[in-house]
């Protein structure tokens, strides 16, 4: 039996973690905001992520020298440039490699894995064989040199082996439409949950979603705060902040919100498995975006032939 210890690090802009296996069994995960207490915690610099190293490794009674392999995905790594995350000619996310990272005072050879295939590689968790896999959330990797960034991916999963599939994204509504809605009807980031309990409550409205949809390209790639002043704009009667359920254009809002995303999911889910449906029946989902169980809901009921699964560690905790 394998026992080898692995230790993997992802840094991310929220909810930074450090997680352990032993062999194909995960023994520890740190999530940086249950150790420092502040919630969605992402690591401000290498010493925090260092600090969780120690302490997984001091709880599991390893030395860092223990550890057989390394990895860290490539989101808000300090470690990495542009260069590092991105193939300059293609613009794609690089494919995983290996690079030298100073961990605990020592270069260590560390297998660097991209934001989105980490996300994809929830399908190992799974009791699949084979699978297509779609990744969505509010964000990823940032192309500095194309000023975009990564917020879905579609990927085929073959054994233990994950490949990127060549299916167009740039139409498909993303997890960042829904964060800039709830962004902007909050004033505060990390209140998607917020709004889709809110959206209970409303009822959806062909006027909203139709403006919604005017502008969900710009929503899906514009940092909040522009996607907040288009929302004004477009929104004046909506009073930022008093996101109650006695506010009917909020609650409304938020349900013609989860509407438009709903459709669009399930839309966008459908031209997946019809373009790539021959590579499996399976269907695996990871991404902030699969934790709206509303839309996962209405997936499961329109593709009901397919054999569905949602890791419970399907964002980037």
């Amino acid at each position: 039996m394998n026992k080898q210890l692995f230790c993997s690090i992802a840094y991310n802009v929220h909810d930074s973690s450090v997680s352990f296996a032993v062999g194909d069994r995960v023994v520890l995960v740190l999530e940086a905001e249950r150790i420092f207490r502040i919630k969605k915690k992402g690591f401000d610099n290498k010493k925090e992520m260092e600090y969780l190293v120690r302490y997984g490794l001091s709880y599991l009674k390893k030395s860092a020298d223990d550890v057989a392999y390394w990895t860290m995905t490539t989101h808000q790594n300090p470690h990495l440039k542009n260069e590092d995350v991105f193939d300059l000619k293609t613009g794609l996310p690089r494919e995983p490699y290996w690079k030298k990272v100073s961990i605990l005072g020592k270069k260590r050879k560390v297998y660097i894995v991209n934001h989105h295939l980490a996300h994809a590689a929830t399908y190992l968790m799974s009791d699949f064989k084979d699978a297509i896999i779609v990744t969505c959330d509010g964000g990823g990797d940032y192309n500095e040199l194309y000023k975009k960034g990564e917020c879905i991916g579609v990927y085929v999963g073959k054994g233990n082996n994950i490949k990127r599939a060549d299916v167009e994204i740039d139409g498909m509504i993303n997890g960042k439409f829904y964060g800039a809605c709830s962004h902007f009807l909050y004033g505060e980031v990390f209140c998607e949950g917020k709004m889709m309990a809110l959206a209970a409550y409303g009822t959806p409205r062909k006027k909203i979603i139709d403006k919604l949809e005017s502008v969900s390209h710009e929503l899906g790639t514009y940092f909040y705060q522009d996607s907040a002043e288009i929302l004004e704009k477009l929104f004046p009667d909506i009073e930022v902040g008093n996101a109650l359920v006695s506010n009917k254009n909020a609650v409304d809002f938020s349900a013609s919100v989860q509407k438009l995303f709903s459709d669009q999911r399930v839309r966008d889910i459908g031209g997946v498995l019809k373009h790539i449906g021959g590579e499996s029946n399976n269907l695996v989902m990871a991404g902030g975006a699969s934790l709206n169980l509303d839309v996962n809901t209405e997936i499961f009921k329109k593709f009901s032939t397919v054999n569905h699964y949602i890791a419970s560690c399907c964002d980037d905790t």
